[in-house]
């Protein structure tokens, strides 16, 4: 049996509603696949655009590019305190 789940919590409500005894002594691989949480933010269209744009331009993802540039503005903040 495969059990494929995103968190820990998932994988812990699917043991609390299935007892090992009914698992006929298969063994069980368990497959996470863990990412940070993440918060969102709205953003205008225009600057989801051209910040998809930016993103193609240099072979990353919108996310990818979005979470370097502020990172680096927080880091500029930081310094300048």
């Amino acid at each position: 049996m495969k059990i494929k789940s995103e968190t820990y919590e998932a994988i812990a409500e699917y043991w609390d509603r299935h007892e090992m005894s009914d698992q006929n002594s298969e063994p069980v691989e368990l497959e996470v696949d863990l990412q940070r949480p993440a918060t969102y933010f709205p953003i205008e269209k225009r600057l989801a655009d051209q910040l998809k744009t930016a993103a193609a331009a240099q072979g990353v993802s919108s996310k990818a590019l979005l979470n370097r540039w502020v990172q680096q503005k927080i880091e500029e903040e930081v310094a300048s305190k």
